[in-house]
Formats: structure tokens, C-alpha cells, sequence
């Protein structure tokens, strides 16, 4: 790191410290606190929300993913990409909730089945949240100390415990141990220190304001750092290069072709298939980012800002795929010591240095690129993970701080707190949250690929809560045993997953090769067919943590509708989503005129496309500018998937010795220089629109939480 690089990261650091303290004039309630008051523009959503979601250990997550299986995942990610754009247009959940005017979702719960509901799933939600939110803290340093090759020191600590034995029940969970002995890096500890004080504070300053803003302006940083970093690659790298180096996988691992993939055991074709049905059942599940669900001016301002969230994520993980790339040919190209020196063998030896697998394949992609980046932008990339870093912890603070004060403990009174005391138990829960998250992250070792474990750690919550949110939002006969039905299931069996995984290898994998044999109440002959299963999966649990979280919630899916229609109830939607004679006119800030709280009606449309556009929620509340977003992201969604569609059958048509096509790797290699080009193309002018309705969202922030109608009782409390 040269001193431009680190003038670069102070400079961020000290933006993001101005405006948490410019923020605070502006919070003087609870609902500012929790939802910025409902205030808030679609393109400061839009950039604020993507780096509460681009936080530092996502991309170390892609990372890994990325440099594991390369261009492949794309081609299926391509169709899921379209089906994820089409949701987010339908304005599929995330415009009724709005509607509901809720500030989180376990309050949602309360309103649409009971407050024991609430908090039951508040708590819930609140678990699982900080148990996934627990390695955020070690990830995120560990590419600081990595990258910027800070000199670690470490001290073992030996803490002895009670031994456990359960082998007399003849299903040992764990081994008798005499003590644990974890190793601590000293100076991991105290980059995770800093950097969580810096996100606490800017937590406590101004509650979901600061938090936007700071946010918003990592943001605007980070798209500047994208383009530079991808023209980088684009110039250093070609594409020769490129298909030379990913050429050269094992059979059945392609980097570039993907129906080559079938030796990659974690992503490979069914994977993503089930990724696609499992994010389209848990749209708005996670809670790690609920302050903004709820902090549009309108409900049509959240879906447009969910829809312009789509291209956010292109940005962002184009560079994480190229980032990936770059190093993948660093390692693996034949001629690598002629064209970078001996950039792989020092990555390597400082890789090797590591003592765990898995972060050993978390950490070689930054550990590269720190030895590629030329002065500046090894600064802005530095910058950026920091950016990612901050955005993603105050944001996840405040979420899973304010939900445990909020879901947990607000309900049980029958009186609600003062706002000065409700916005002091709030901070407080926020600290206890980073608190718990530096303890956490110092002690667990991870044992598989960190996305794997995002999955089923959310899966916690989100395995039943997917069922709850879309029964409660669209189905009058949902009912209140129902959600708890649902809820219950996910867990239960989503921490058994990650019981089973943790000691599969160790006791669960050699009991039931012993027990098996021995069973004959099994019908025909499932109990060798089932020890051959686990037979040849001796050290990972056979099924994956998404398929596990996928089948989770399709039992909660039935669950909850079986429960629910053994009584014939029906609930007052139009009530809760404030329609009809239920509707709240006007805007929500004093003064204003134009779109307010109702749903508007649906705009007169004529021509196939129009009627499409209809069926999508088109209402009189889209301008020309909206119907022009509308237009390019279905143009997007629907020209990929064709792409997609037609590869598919020409090659199955190759492949049957119907044409005489060949997909070798030079053909793919074409497809992705064609596609990354057209995409880089797409970003450039996706940053300039962000940028440019980012400022004009900010100053209208500005003016609105200047003259908003405060209200002491709007605090999340429950009444009638």
C-alpha cells in the first residue's frame, strides 16, 4: 500500500464519519430513526440499499464462488437474473408491505396474525440474523490485514468446559474434550475493533438516516472504483489470455463452458435452478437490510426502487466476476511467469501461510489482486471493500439491533417508551449486536463456502417466513396457526442441518454406517441404498446447504396452507393494505401533493406490450421516465433469457448430431468477451443515471426531513 492508497482509504474513512455527524440534526424521532420517516427518493434507495447488501463478505463470498467455477455459473444465473428482474418490476410483495406502512416485517405479523406471532418470529428472525451476521466482522478484516499484508501476531487461549458425552445413547454428537483452545490473531482483532466502531457510530448518530447516507455516498465511491478497476482488467488482460488460462480445467470443472460443470459438486446446474425458486419464495425474508424496506416516500417509490436495485447488482458483481477471472489466469495461465512475473508464486506462499482450507480459498482472489493493482486503484479497491464493510454492518446494526427492541421486547408492553427512551434502548441493542458480532467472528472457524453457509444460517428464519410474508400479504384464508405451523418447521430442522453438518464427518457419517446394516424395519431395500449414500459422501453432508433450505421451505409451504384451511377464516386485506375506504390520502410528508399512500389505479394501455406492462402493476403513478425503466429491464430480462434459451438448443441440437455446430471453448470464450462488453456498456450508463438521481433524492431528503409531520406514536406499536 503506497501513501496514495492509504490517502484514498483515510479519505473514505473521514466522509463516512462527516455525514453520520451532518445526519444526526436530522433524527429526532423514532420513526426517523428506524425508516428516515418514510422520506426517501428510488435512486438513493436504489444505491444505499446495494451497499447495505454489497457488504465486504459478500464479496469475499463471490469471490471464492467465482475463481472456483468462473464464466460457467453466468449461463444459468442469466435465466434466474431475467426471472429476478420480473418479480422486482410485478413489485411483488415489497408494494403491499409498503402499503401496510409497517416499519418491519415481525410488526407486519402482528397486524396480519397476533402480537405472540410477532414476537415469536421477531425473535426468530432476530437469531438467525445475528448467527449469520457472526463472521461478517473476521471476514471483512481478514481482507484488510490480507490485502494491505499487515504483520500478524497471534495468542492461543485455552478454555476448559464441561465434557460432553452423549456415546451411551448411541448417537454421539460431540467428543469428550478436555478444553478448547482457539488461536487469536491479535491483529485481526483490532482491525475488526476499529472498523466496528466506526459502524456503530455511524449507527448511533443518526439511526436509518446516517445510515442511508453514509451508505449512499460509499455508494456513488464505489461505482467510480467499478469502472475504474473493470478498464483496468479490460486493458491488462485479454482475452487470449483469458481463454487460455480457463482452458486449461479439469474435465467436468469448465470455467467457461457450462455444461461442463457436472464434476463442480457445489454450483452446478440444479444449484442454480433451485437458487432461482428459492429467491424468488424469500423476496423480502431477509431482514439484514429492513430499514430500507420501509423508508420509501410510496409504495410505487419502493418498487421503483426494486427495480433499479437489478442494475445495482449487475455493477457490482460484474467486478467481482472479473476481479476473480483476472486472478483465475494469473493461476493457471501456461505462460504465467512470462506475462506477471512471479506475482503466483508470492500468492501462493502467502496463501500457503494460512492455516485453514476454507479461508485459504476465501483469501487467494484479494491476496492477488493485491500484488496486480497499480497505485491508485489498489487504494479504490482497498476503499471499496472498506465501503462494503461499513455499509454492511451499520445497516445489518441497525437492523437486528432495532428488531430485538422492536419484535422482542416492545410488544410485551402495554405501554410504549418515551421516544427518547425508545431511541436510547435502541442504540443500546445496537452495540450489544457489535459486541456479539466481534466475539463471535473471533471464535468460529468456517467450514465450508461462506455462501453455502449464508444460505442456511437464513434459512432459520427465512425457510418459514417465505410462506408467512406471501400467505399474509395475498391469501385472506391465511391463518395464525398456520404462520406458527410454518415458522416452527424452519426452526427446527434448519439449525439441524447445521448441527448434522458440523459433525457429519466426525459421528454422524460412522453411526449410520453401523446402524444401518442392522434395520430391517425399512421397507424393500432402502436401508443399503441409503448407507450407500452416505457411504459415498464420508466427509460432507450429501445434500447442499440451498437444496437443504429449499426443501425446508416447501414443507413450511405446506404446513402453513394445511393448517390454515382446517377453518374456514378470512382476514380484511384491504384494511391493512390501506385501500378503498381504508385509504390514507396524501403524501406522507406536509405540504406535498401528488402520489400519496393509496394505490393508484391501473393506467389505460393498449398494444400487446402496453397489456404486458399492465399485468405488471402499470398504474397512473409511473411517469414517461418510469415506463422507460419498465421498458429497457424487461428488454434485459426477456433478451437474456432468450440467449439463454436458444444456446440451450443449439447445443442439445449439436450434441444429438442435428447440426454440425461445435461449442468448443474458444466459441464460449467469444460469447463472454461479447456479453461483458455489453454489459460494461449497460453500467456506464447505469452509474451516471444513479449518480445524477442519487444528488436530486438527496437534496429532496433534505427538504422533506426538514418539514415532515412528526409523530410520537408512529414507533412501531401495535393498536386495534
Amino acid at each position: 500500500m503506497h501513501q496514495i492508497d492509504w490517502i484514498i482509504v483515510g479519505g473514505l474513512v473521514l466522509m463516512v464519519i462527516v455525514v453520520a455527524l451532518w445526519a444526526r440534526r436530522y433524527n429526532r424521532s423514532v420513526a426517523d430513526f428506524m425508516v428516515a420517516n418514510r422520506c426517501a427518493g428510488r435512486y438513493m434507495l436504489a444505491v444505499a440499499t446495494g451497499m447495505g447488501w454489497f457488504g465486504a463478505v459478500t464479496i469475499m463470498a463471490f469471490w471464492q464462488k467465482n475463481y472456483e467455477s468462473g464464466f460457467s455459473p453466468v449461463w444459468w444465473a442469466m435465466l434466474g437474473g431475467g426471472v429476478g428482474m420480473l418479480i422486482r418490476m410485478s413489485g411483488f410483495i415489497i408494494y403491499r408491505f409498503r402499503e401496510t406502512r409497517a416499519m418491519t416485517l415481525a410488526q407486519f405479523f402482528q397486524i396480519r396474525y397476533s402480537r405472540r406471532f410477532r414476537i415469536f418470529a421477531g425473535f426468530v428472525s432476530f437469531l438467525g440474523g445475528i448467527l449469520n451476521f457472526g463472521v461478517f466482522p473476521s471476514v471483512g478484516g481478514r481482507f484488510l490485514v490480507y490485502f494491505c499484508d499487515i504483520p500478524q501476531r497471534f495468542v492461543t487461549l485455552s478454555i476448559p468446559y464441561p465434557s460432553i458425552s452423549l456415546s451411551d445413547s448411541g448417537f454421539p454428537l460431540a467428543a469428550q474434550m478436555a478444553q478448547w483452545s482457539p488461536t487469536i490473531s491479535l491483529t485481526l482483532a483490532g482491525v475488526m475493533t476499529a472498523l466496528l466502531v466506526i459502524a456503530v457510530i455511524c449507527t448511533w448518530m443518526g439511526g436509518q438516516i446516517a445510515v442511508m447516507l453514509t451508505d449512499f455516498f460509499q455508494g456513488i465511491f464505489t461505482y467510480i472504483a467499478v469502472v475504474a478497476i473493470i478498464v483496468f482488467i479490460f486493458v491488462t488482460f485479454s482475452w487470449d489470455q483469458i481463454g487460455d488460462a480457463l482452458a486449461n480445467a479439469p474435465e467436468g470443472k469448465s470455467r467457461v463452458d457450462p455444461f461442463n460443470t457436472g464434476a463442480l459438486e457445489t454450483f452446478t446446474l440444479w444449484y442454480f435452478m433451485v437458487q432461482i425458486f428459492w429467491y424468488s419464495y424469500c423476496t423480502m425474508g431477509w431482514q439484514g437490510t429492513a430499514g430500507y424496506n420501509s423508508a420509501a416516500r410510496s409504495p410505487h417509490e419502493q418498487r421503483m426502487a426494486n427495480v433499479l436495485g437489478a442494475w445495482r447488482i449487475v455493477t457490482t458483481n460484474t467486478l467481482i466476476l472479473l476481479s476473480a477471472i483476472a486472478v483465475c489466469v494469473i493461476m493457471t495461465h501456461p505462460n504465467t511467469v512470462a506475462l506477471f512475473g512471479n506475482v503466483k508464486a508470492d500468492a501462493e506462499q502467502a496463501v500457503g501461510q494460512i492455516d485453514n482450507e476454507n479461508i485459504q480459498t476465501q483469501m487467494i482472489v484479494p491476496i492477488t489482486l493485491a500484488r496486480v493493482l497499480p497505485i491508485g486503484l489498489k487504494g479504490m479497491l482497498v476503499a471499496m471493500v472498506l465501503a462494503a464493510f461499513i455499509s454492511t454492518h451499520d445497516t445489518y446494526l441497525h437492523s437486528w439491533g432495532t428488531m430485538f427492541i422492536q419484535d422482542v421486547v416492545m410488544p410485551w408492553r402495554k405501554k410504549p417508551f418515551s421516544p427518547k427512551r425508545h431511541m436510547l434502548l435502541l442504540r443500546i441493542s445496537v452495540v450489544c449486536v457489535a459486541i456479539y458480532a466481534f466475539i463471535f467472528s473471533m471464535l468460529y472457524s468456517p467450514i465450508q463456502a461462506l455462501e453455502l453457509f449464508f444460505t442456511i444460517t437464513g434459512a432459520i428464519f427465512m425457510g418459514g417466513a417465505g410462506a408467512v410474508i406471501i400467505g399474509g400479504l395475498y391469501w385472506k384464508r391465511g391463518r395464525t396457526v398456520g404462520a406458527w405451523g410454518g415458522m416452527i418447521v424452519s426452526l427446527v430442522l434448519a439449525p439441524s442441518n447445521l448441527v448434522l453438518r458440523h459433525n457429519w464427518e466426525g459421528h454422524v457419517a460412522p453411526w449410520l454406517l453401523k446402524w444401518l446394516p442392522n434395520q430391517t424395519w425399512l421397507p424393500w431395500n432402502w436401508n443399503e441404498a441409503l448407507r450407500l449414500y452416505v457411504e459415498a459422501s464420508p466427509k460432507n453432508f450429501p445434500i447442499n446447504s440451498l437444496f437443504m433450505s429449499a426443501m425446508i421451505g416447501l414443507l413450511a409451504v405446506l404446513t402453513y396452507v394445511f393448517l390454515s384451511l382446517l377453518k374456514k377464516d378470512e382476514f380484511n386485506l384491504q384494511r391493512m393494505l390501506h385501500r378503498g375506504k381504508y385509504a390514507i390520502e396524501g403524501g406522507p410528508v406536509q405540504g406535498e401533493t401528488g402520489e400519496g399512500e393509496t394505490a393508484a389505479a391501473p393506467a389505460e394501455t393498449k398494444g400487446t406490450f402496453s397489456r404486458m406492462l399492465k399485468r405488471l402493476g402499470l398504474s397512473k403513478d409511473f411517469t414517461r421516465m418510469d415506463k422507460i425503466i419498465f421498458a429497457v429491464t424487461i428488454t434485459w430480462a426477456i433478451g437474456w433469457g432468450v440467449v439463454f434459451l436458444v444456446g440451450c438448443g443449439i447445443y442439445w441440437l449439436s450434441k444429438t448430431g442435428r447440426i454440425g455446430f461445435n461449442f468448443d471453448d474458444s466459441i464460449w470464450i467469444r460469447f463472454w468477451q461479447i456479453k461483458m462488453y455489453i454489459i460494461f456498456t449497460m453500467i456506464l450508463a447505469v452509474v451516471v443515471l444513479f449518480v445524477v438521481g442519487g444528488f436530486i433524492d438527496l437534496k429532496k431528503l433534505v427538504v422533506a426531513l426538514r418539514t415532515v409531520r412528526r409523530d410520537d406514536r408512529d414507533d412501531g406499536m401495535v393498536i386495534d
